[in-house]
This record gives C-alpha cells, structure tokens and sequence, in this order.
C-alpha cells in the first residue's frame, strides 16, 4: 500500500490540487487478469467508448464541475484530518469547538506537543486551532492567549 504524507500543509488550496481515489477491489490474479484487455476494448468498442466521453465531457460542461462519489470526498476528508497532527490530536482527546472551557493557549500546546514526533510550531498550531473553528483571544493585562474548547470526557478516556 502506498503512504501518504504524515503532516502537510493544512490548506484549502493544497487539498484541492489532487483527489485520492481508493480503489477496493481486491487484488486481480494472474488467471482474472486479461492481457490486452485496453486493446481490446478500444478495437471492438471504439464507437462506445468515444459516446461514453461524449456524454461525460457534456455533463462536465453543464455542470460545471465533476460529480465525485461520496467515498473519494469521504477518504479525501479523512486524509485531511489524518494529515494534520493537530486535528488528530484533537479528535483523539475529545476537543471540538465551543466555550464550555478554557485554557492558556501555551498549555494546551504542551498538552499536543509532548511526545509528539509530527508537532508543528505553537504559531502553527494555534493558525490551526482557529481554521478548525477554535476561538482563541488575548487577554487581561498580560494579553495571556486563551483557546475557548468543550471536551466529550468519554472521547478522550478510550
């Protein structure tokens, strides 16, 4: 199986530029597999094929856009999160967007830092926090910076 990068760039211009696309069927054996099998397609059913592009390049232009099947954008958005250790870490602790709690932003970052081999810088993790919907201020006469969470407890004891 191929590997796909640990902690990338978390934008919405870096996830549009490719699709991952799973592919489920098992693995075809040497007896299943046809040799020439595009060849052979392409010489005895040339006319099929070329309406089957007709039709697709036409929907494509009164659409506007690809019709993408629900377990590529299911496996792209898994990617996505999988992708960003602040976002797995997370979701792994039961941490969503909410005002239930609060915690100084240095904290929390020591918290997902630790022991953690993909941590990003506490600049990136805190751009990050906001993009995932965290609100995060300054504040007092310090300007001490706050993270705003609410925490599912069972989520982060499993």
């Amino acid at each position: 199986m191929n590997n796909l990068p640990k902690d990338v760039e978390q934008s919405h211009a870096y996830f549009r530029r490719f699709m991952i696309i799973p592919f489920t069927q098992n693995k075809i054996t040497a007896e299943e597999k046809i040799e020439g099998l595009a060849d052979k397609i392409i010489a005895a059913e040339m006319p099929g094929v070329l309406n089957y592009v007709i039709e697709g390049v036409q929907s494509l232009l009164e659409e506007g856009k690809f019709d993408i099947p629900q377990a590529v954008v299911d496996i792209n958005m898994q990617f996505q999160t999988e992708s960003c250790s602040v976002a797995t870490f997370l979701e792994d602790n039961g941490y969503s967007p909410g005002h239930n709690n609060m915690m100084v932003a240095n904290e929390f970052y020591k918290m997902y830092a630790g022991d953690n081999k993909y941590a990003v810088s506490k600049i990136k993790f805190n751009k990050r926090l906001k993009a995932l919907g965290y609100d995060i201020k300054k504040l007092g006469k310090n300007n001490i910076t706050m993270v705003w969470y609410n925490q599912d407890k069972t989520e982060a004891l499993d």
